[in-house]
């Protein structure tokens, strides 16, 4: 048995979520589709493009989508890689970078996502973002106008975050969870669900607070996860950006106590997101016909959003977890 009070002992924290792990039965159609949606990796440096390749983003949108069609499928596959493709080009890093180049590429998205015509990009990730919206107007769907509205506010965010790191230093525990809820994509993931019309919520349950809080509360655990398990990558490179960094910085405190604590606040919040998931089904009963039946899907689907990322990086490797143990 490892000596934990050793200080070269790295501990794996127990990361659990409770919930069922799922995999959808067409996710072995995504890697060839990526392939050609990505230019056979020719978005990304040569250097790079085996990594990505290996990164099997087949297995994450069948875990986080395992219900979805096909082709839903496919288009949740671009979106969700794209999030990641764009987090790489605009790396906040430590303390941010140059928000030229990013304020004129950010106008570009929206315009491409969001406007009647847009010009045809030279860039290819932004040929990537073209590519998907035409994808997704092909999608007969009322919801598609939503996902294309997240994507861009995703964007706007990035940039957001860019200029605040450099005007100010890192944030305090509550900012932090504010920015990550708006910069992690959440609201992308949580449209594209709702693209499959067995899970669609009604306009009044969507914009009811207890869906806000409901899926303010699955946002943190999901990010709060892929803090711990990026938690070693980010902090070789010196980055601060992260929940467990924070809750180091602020209480002066080593960073496997700050991993305790961060195990601490998923535990808290999904005490929250059960007592949300109770109270947003019992207000789903007062919404028309078919609601409760709606809402115990989008919860089950918002469960599957929690465990994915989760299960992605347990099942690749993609993410190291663990962190060196102080003297006791």
């Amino acid at each position: 048995m490892p000596d934990e009070t050793a200080s070269a002992a790295t501990m794996e924290p127990p990361l659990k979520l409770p919930f069922p792990l799922r995999l959808n039965t067409h996710y072995s159609a995504v890697p060839g589709y990526l392939e050609d949606w990505t230019g056979n990796w020719t978005i990304v440096p040569e250097r790079s493009r085996r990594s990505w390749r290996s990164a099997r983003f087949d297995l994450l949108v069948g875990h986080m989508y395992p219900d979805a069609f096909e082709d839903l499928l496919r288009i949740n596959s671009e979106a969700v890689l794209w999030l990641f493709l764009y987090g790489d080009r605009f790396d906040l890093g430590p303390t941010g970078r140059d928000t030229s180049g990013a304020r004129t590429f950010t106008r570009q998205v929206r315009d491409i996502l969001l406007e009647p015509i847009a010009p045809a990009p030279v860039d290819r990730l932004l040929r990537c973002i073209a590519r998907f919206r035409y994808d997704l107007d092909r999608v007969p769907h009322p919801g598609t106008g939503r996902v294309k509205q997240a994507l861009a506010e995703f964007s706007d965010s990035i940039l957001s975050e860019l200029a605040r790191r450099n005007a100010v230093g890192p944030p305090s525990e509550p900012e932090y969870l504010a920015k990550r809820r708006l910069t992690s994509g959440w609201q992308v993931l949580t449209a594209l669900v709702e693209l499959d019309f067995r899970y669609e919520l009604p306009s009044g349950l969507r914009s009811c607070p207890e869906h806000a809080v409901l899926s303010a509360a699955a946002c943190d655990i999901t990010c709060a996860v892929n803090d711990i398990l990026t938690l070693g990558e980010e902090a070789s490179v010196g980055a601060e950006h992260n929940l467990v960094m924070i809750l180091a910085r602020e209480r002066g405190i080593p960073l496997d106590e700050a991993l305790d604590l961060a195990l601490g606040r998923i535990a808290e919040r999904l005490e929250d997101y059960a007592a949300a998931k109770e109270a947003f089904l019992i207000s789903s009963t007062a919404d028309r016909a078919g609601s409760h039946r709606r809402a115990l899907r989008y919860a089950s689907a918002l469960e599957s959003l929690m465990r994915g990322s989760l299960d992605w990086s347990l099942e690749t490797g993609r993410y190291k977890m663990g962190v060196a143990r102080s003297e006791a």
